[in-house]
């Protein structure tokens, strides 16, 4: 006996696995490339995607809160980590540690986002010839 019951459904599409799954593809890619230039590109790109991933979770966890649209949008401004410790907190969980090996990882790939983002200009003196 089969059923046609078919129960309305929403699905809430977030990019992290997208991010997450990126990051882990383009590492594979540098892993195996010899080409320095290529192998680079790969590996700026895992960077990126694993940093936006950590944004990105960081984010979600403040949306699955019930908070109103004011104290979203306020807590939208917070760097990703202290969203997360936000979470955390809100949740009971209690503070984040951020002495943990984890949390310095995602602290570093923030830092490394921020570095391609906010560049620092350097004037190098040079001869056009």
């Amino acid at each position: 006996m089969t059923s046609d019951f078919r129960a309305p459904a929403t699905f809430h599409y977030i990019a992290f696995y997208d991010l997450l799954a990126d990051a882990a593809f383009q590492h594979r890619c540098a892993a195996v490339e010899s080409d320095s230039f290529r192998m680079n590109r790969y590996a700026r790109a895992s960077v990126i995607a694993a940093a936006l991933s950590v944004e990105c979770a960081a984010n979600c966890l403040i949306h699955s809160l019930e908070l109103s649209a004011t104290l979203r949008a306020e807590l939208d401004k917070l760097p990703a980590l202290a969203k997360v410790e936000t979470f955390l907190l809100l949740s009971e969980f209690g503070a984040l540690d951020r002495g943990r090996v984890e949390v310095q990882r995602m602290k570093e790939l923030i830092t490394a986002r921020n570095e391609y983002v906010h560049p620092k200009v350097t004037a190098i003196e040079a001869v056009v010839e």
